[in-house]
């Protein structure tokens, strides 16, 4: 798929990342950056994965926006490290969970747990704070908890799987007088952190699923000169 080479390579320098950093957030050779950088066509997967090291909407990184719908596949990384699911969800600013896998009796136990913990943690706009941040101890007996989850999940063929990419999108704040979380037409678009989450029966490293249909936020639309409408206030 065509790319903008020139603005891969700009956005990386901008970010004081090396080809080689670039490259093992990416999962990928130097080599493909280098190829990357200098014009050769690159997958969709492969941009993605750019995209979401990067931390910039696949839209600033491909010539035609259009071809980028959500009917592509998202490569989605079975989860080793419980540390780092734990920094994504603290990042996230949106986060879908799903598990696609019956557990039979002797595996629900481990599941039905693992997934408790998860959903402590996934990011939410309502009448409720925030979770607060983890204490160093707390991050260290979760992230044992959910490793232990994990290996005995691993030994049943189950995986923990996640994506991370980003959107451009209005981020609900609270409004005092509407007595709910809502966005307005005359808030700024910005950069949102979103991840993709699945248990899925499954023993590869990278598993490929739709992308979701929707991340519950207002998104940048795409220009539209013929558009004029304004929705005025969207409570969310």
């Amino acid at each position: 798929m065509k790319h903008d080479a020139a603005k891969l390579r700009a956005i990386r320098e901008s970010m004081g990342m090396t080809q080689e950093k670039l490259a093992i957030l990416s999962s990928v050779s130097p080599r493909t950056v280098q190829r990357a950088e200098a014009g050769a066509g690159m997958s969709l997967e492969t941009l993605n994965d750019f995209a979401a090291s990067l931390e910039v909407p696949l839209s600033e990184l491909v010539h035609d926006p259009d071809k980028t719908g959500r009917d592509i596949q998202t490569a989605l990384r079975r989860v080793t490290i419980a540390r780092t699911l734990l920094d994504d969800l603290a990042r996230a600013g949106v986060a879908l969970f799903d598990c696609e896998t019956d557990p039979s009796p002797s595996e629900m136990g481990t599941v039905l747990a693992l997934v408790s913990q998860i959903e402590l943690r996934l990011p939410h706009w309502d009448h409720e704070q925030a979770p607060a941040s983890l204490s160093l101890r707390e991050r260290i007996e979760v992230s044992a908890t959910i490793s232990d989850y994990l290996s005995t999940l691993n030994e049943a063929g189950i995986g923990l799987y996640s994506a991370a990419s980003w959107i451009m999108a209005r981020v609900p704040r609270y409004d005092m007088d509407e007595g709910c979380y809502a966005t307005h037409t005359r808030q700024r678009f910005e950069r949102v952190m979103t991840l993709q989450i699945l248990i899925a029966r499954s023993a590869d490293s990278k598993i490929y699923r739709k992308a979701p249909e929707s991340w519950g936020l207002e998104e940048e639309p795409k220009p539209d000169p013929a558009s004029g409408d304004d929705w005025g206030d969207v409570p969310f």
